[in-house]
């Protein structure tokens, strides 16, 4: 049996761990570890990795340095997703989920014997709010070395149903439960 340690319950830790235990089953032996003792959707970020993971190695100058497209660190098998990571995407949860849907790809392939060509290409959307039941979308893209691209769409009220999607799928995925937003 393989045994896969998350750290962080993030964005990222939530997609990781939802993804690899949906696909992998049994044949995982899959613990998520957090500080906090429950999720809430907001802001946070990290200005700088937590000591737990400097003292483990992983750090250099305060981030963990991986490869750009797969997420994989210096140590083969072991991957880093999110705020913690060297990756120059900003620190936002749809950048980690993105990551992190990457390398849960590549940790199933792993599990059932294969490999995966999965890649990170630095994509991430977020929903601005306009008042009035108007919300906006930025789409964009980060690839090393090159300028951010990307776009502006609405506002409209339109997305403002798509954005209260985006949440309620979140929910229903991670935590296997409906979300109604608040009126």
């Amino acid at each position: 049996m393989t045994r896969v340690v998350v750290l962080g319950a993030g964005f990222g830790g939530l997609e990781l761990s939802t993804v690899v235990a949906q696909r992998c089953g049994t044949d995982v032996e899959l613990t998520l570890v957090d500080q906090a003792e429950g999720f809430v959707f907001g802001f946070s970020k990290l200005d700088r990795a937590p000591d737990v993971v400097t003292a483990s190695g992983l750090a250099v100058d305060g981030w963990i340095p991986v490869d750009p497209g797969t997420c994989e660190t210096a140590f083969p098998g072991v991957y880093a997703v999110g705020d913690v990571t060297s990756i120059g995407t900003p620190k936002a949860g749809v950048f980690a989920e993105g990551q992190a849907a990457v390398v849960a790809e590549r940790i199933v392939a792993t599990v059932q014997g294969g490999t995966s060509a999965a890649r990170y290409d630095g994509r991430g959307i977020c929903y601005l709010e306009f008042g009035h039941d108007r919300v906006a979308k930025v789409d964009v893209t980060f690839r090393p070395g090159e300028r951010p691209v990307g776009g502006l769409e609405g506002p409209s009220t339109a997305l403002a149903a798509d954005k209260s999607a985006f949440g309620t799928d979140r929910i229903r995925r991670w935590f296997g439960h409906e979300w109604v937003p608040a009126a």
